[in-house]
């Protein structure tokens, strides 16, 4: 584990809380030159903006960006070295791995239009039993989303790369799924196809928060799911894109969970990009 900082004090009470099973993680402040960044590094800030985020995750060589928020940096910074060290367990186990102490969880399975109003009202419940109206609204927001990208983006685009072995109408099915851990509410949607380009949505997340979403809300006509992550990525404090081409995409969303919603309105965000 190593810490590489221009500020000497960066790093002050946060290196207790880093764990992982691969010594060559790295910690990086923001500030460090981006020609030091490698697939080992998790980036570490205080201050981005999401467009700052979206085009540091294109532009660099690091999968990991952290913004320091009080009574989440210690978790943020232990599951972000885990999942650089091994991160086929997030393609496994979704947004289990996204939570080091799971206190409740909930999953079900969909495969049609059919479904959306039943895992809706479900996850509605769940949420229900561990805040108030505020968390229930972000987590219903983001799982309309996740829906939509697994129901309708990701079997278009894998038709569109002629990835035709798989299909809802054959039996394949996608998963969700929503965990409770001490600070946090996590949802996580996988979908069978891995179609997903993560590099093509990055750029679109960039061309939305540079137009607004008004100028760019075609991009639900065309190809990929720009638009979606980023409606996604502003109900969340933190946001999660995984792809096994091929084979299954994950997605996650971490939203904060005891404060208020002024607090949690603040929360700074944090990206991250995981492959294998």
């Amino acid at each position: 584990m190593k810490f590489k900082s221009i500020d000497p004090k960066f790093f002050d009470g946060l290196s207790s809380s880093a764990e992982s099973n691969d010594s060559l993680v790295e910690f990086v402040q923001f500030e460090v030159p981006m020609t030091e960044w490698t697939p080992k590094s998790v980036v570490v800030s205080d201050k981005l903006d999401p467009l700052a985020l979206v085009i540091s995750l294109i532009q660099g060589r690091a999968n990991h960006f952290i913004q320091i928020n009080k009574n989440l940096i210690d978790e943020d910074l232990f599951i972000a070295a885990n999942l650089v060290g091994g991160p086929q367990k997030y393609f496994e186990h979704g947004a289990s791995t996204l939570v080091k102490n799971i206190k409740a969880s909930f999953a079900t399975e969909f495969c049609s239009p059919d479904d959306k109003d039943r895992v809706r009202m479900e996850l509605g419940r769940f949420v229900a039993q561990v805040s108030g109206a505020s968390v229930i609204e972000a987590a219903e927001a983001i799982f309309e989303e996740m829906y939509m990208n697994a129901i309708y983006d990701a079997p278009r685009e894998a038709q569109r790369l002629k990835m035709l072995d798989k299909s809802y109408a054959c039996g394949d099915k996608a998963s969700f799924k929503a965990v409770v851990g001490d600070n946090r509410l996590v949802l996580s949607c996988t979908d069978p196809f891995g179609s997903l380009d993560v590099a093509q949505c990055l750029s679109r997340m960039e061309e939305v928060y540079k137009n607004g979403v008004g100028d760019s809300i075609h991009f639900r006509d065309g190809v990929g799911a720009g638009i979606g992550i980023v409606l996604m990525f502003e109900q969340a404090a933190g946001l999660y894109l995984g792809v096994i081409p091929g084979q299954c995409t994950t997605v996650c969303a971490v939203i904060p969970i005891g404060m208020s919603n002024r607090q949690r309105v603040n929360v700074k965000k944090s990206l991250h990009r995981i492959s294998v």
